[in-house]
């Protein structure tokens, strides 16, 4: 898999709502329309097989396997808090979609975000990154942490490259000169109620689709 980040012009230190106004004006219904059951997913369709599981610990220090949520449809992206650009976008289609979806349905959806930079993404940075994008009210979504050598494993089990950019630090989200920059694959796995992968999303998919995709995996 060759999607890496890039610079999609987002801005540092904004959330949620002005991350959509940004980069996906017009995309986006208005949140009391649901959407439709869909023929076909969006993105890139995969080939049914399993998906890997694995066991990490979320914002509030739960242990979360992949293999809980069987009967719910999930959508695993990779991210890390202190991204500027495409784990806000990711955070953002997350959170619009969960708001798309027939509330009779949200119960039946899981978001998951493992993160992509251990060393930094405390439980306490990990809380304040759901916090900003609003994925805190969410109750299906979990933002996970684990040791490195755990959590590369997942990473090469999902294809996922995650490369610290020597020498180059930033400040965008908290203002700190130590925040590392880091290339990482843009990617949002799509798991039906089965565990089994269905199709692969990135971070400018349209929440609306987003939404029609988890509404069928669970139709």
């Amino acid at each position: 898999m060759n999607d890496s980040i890039g610079n999609r012009g987002a801005t540092a230190g904004i959330g949620r709502r002005r991350v959509l106004g940004l980069a996906l004006a017009g995309t986006l219904l208005v949140a009391g329309c649901t959407p439709s059951k869909k023929t076909e997913l969006t993105g890139t369709k995969l080939d049914g097989r399993e998906a890997p599981d694995f066991s990490l610990t979320d914002q509030n220090g739960a242990p979360v396997s992949l293999s809980d949520f069987r009967g719910k449809a999930v959508a695993l992206a990779f991210i890390f808090t202190n991204c500027p650009d495409i784990c806000p976008l990711i955070a953002s289609q997350m959170r619009a979609a969960w708001d798309l979806l027939p509330e009779n349905r949200r119960d039946d959806v899981v978001f998951l975000g493992v993160t992509v930079d251990p060393e930094r993404d405390t439980p306490e940075a990990l809380r304040t990154f759901s916090a900003r994008y609003e994925l805190d009210t969410v109750p299906g979504w979990h933002a996970l942490y684990g040791d490195r050598s755990t959590l590369e494993a997942v990473w090469a089990s999902y294809g996922i490259e995650a490369t610290e950019i020597a020498g180059e630090v930033d400040g965008h989200i908290n203002g700190s000169a130590a925040v590392a920059k880091i290339r990482h694959t843009d990617a949002i796995y799509l798991i039906d109620t089965e565990g089994k992968q269905r199709s692969l999303l990135h971070s400018n998919v349209d929440p609306q689709d987003f939404a029609g995709d988890l509404k069928s995996l669970v139709s």
